[in-house]
C-alpha cells in the first residue's frame, strides 16, 4: 500500500534511467528527503502535472 523506495545514481559520467509503470494509475507521486532514518515529504505531483 505506502511503499518509498530509492533511485539513485552515483555516477559522474553515466546517465541512467529508471522507469515506473504503474496499474491502476497512481494519483499522486510523494517525493521525499532523507536524513537518516527520517523521511520529509518535499514535493507532491498530480497526473495533471506530467503533462
Amino acid at each position: 500500500q505506502n511503499h518509498v523506495h530509492e533511485v539513485l545514481n552515483e555516477s559522474d559520467s553515466v546517465h541512467a534511467v529508471s522507469v515506473h509503470a504503474y496499474y491502476p494509475p497512481l494519483p499522486r507521486i510523494r517525493r521525499f528527503s532523507r536524513t537518516g532514518a527520517v523521511l520529509r515529504l518535499e514535493q507532491t505531483e498530480r497526473p495533471e502535472d506530467w503533462q
